[in-house]
């Protein structure tokens, strides 16, 4: 009787054993994806709770947060583009002190993307950005400054912006801060320095610009192949001068005389 009686409480242990390993590999995943969607959906998707998304602050204080916040609303990450409430996002990561969210915010004033047009404003984000040592942003408040778009013109303080953004290791503000030379500013050296890192980062305007200088040799010793060099560079990203002087270049080789030797 007494082994008659281990049988069913063997197979019962053995049923109990099972249920909890299906539990914990089927059951409790279930339940933890439920539990995670629930609490995450109102963060992930903040506008399905809150009649205005772009004034719910209760969910993320850190800029970051809400810049990233900004980020999915204006590409669409995920839910409906809408620059609008990516503004108001950015907004508030610029109040933290969020240089990059102030960087973005700026550019969508002044050139009214998705947002009603505000340069006076839209500058305040830039120089905000451009102070707290966001590159991008010195080196578009430099354009700004250089161009006079929404500011009065101020070569001076443009080239200052550009070397900020440049030492910063930005190729766009190395081809701005180098090519300001031209106008002035800077020195040679500095120049061709500058000018280097942006075409070894692959900057267009910057190998054309070495190519302009190798081929005639006003500044840097004269040196067609590595004119070439830099033209090709910049001819694989279309751009227009380097294909121009490509085919010059290529039209004055055919036309040259071939030199013939009077030795026998």
């Amino acid at each position: 009787m007494l082994g008659s009686a281990k049988v069913p409480y063997i197979f019962k242990l053995k049923k109990a054993i099972v249920d909890l390993f299906a539990y914990f590999f089927w059951y409790l995943p279930f339940f933890t994806i439920v539990l995670i969607f629930a609490v995450g959906h109102r963060h992930l998707f903040p506008s399905s709770h809150h009649a205005d998304v772009g004034l719910n602050t209760e969910i993320f204080n850190a800029g970051a947060d809400m810049k990233y916040m900004g980020d999915m609303y204006y590409s669409g990450i995920g839910i409906k583009s809408n620059k609008q409430i990516a503004a108001n996002w950015y907004l508030k990561a610029a109040d933290t002190g969020d240089s990059a969210a102030a960087y973005v915010l700026g550019k969508m004033l002044i050139t009214g993307d998705g947002v009603a047009i505000d340069a006076s404003q839209g500058l305040h984000f830039i120089q905000q950005a451009a102070e707290n040592g966001n590159r991008e942003a010195q080196n578009f408040l430099g354009v700004c400054l250089l161009n006079g778009q929404g500011v009065a013109k101020d070569q001076t303080q443009a080239f200052a912006w550009f070397m900020k953004a440049a030492q910063q290791g930005l190729a766009e503000a190395q081809k701005n801060a180098g090519l300001m030379f031209f106008q002035g500013y800077g020195n040679l050296e500095l120049a061709i320095k500058l000018l280097n890192q942006a075409a070894n980062q692959g900057i267009a305007e910057a190998q054309t610009r070495l190519g302009l200088m190798y081929e005639d040799g006003e500044y840097l010793g004269k040196d067609i192949p590595l004119a070439l060099f830099w033209y090709q560079k910049a001819a694989e990203q279309h751009d227009t001068v380097a294909l121009r002087r490509l085919h010059e270049l290529s039209i004055n080789k055919s036309k040259a005389k071939p030199v013939v030797s009077n030795s026998k």
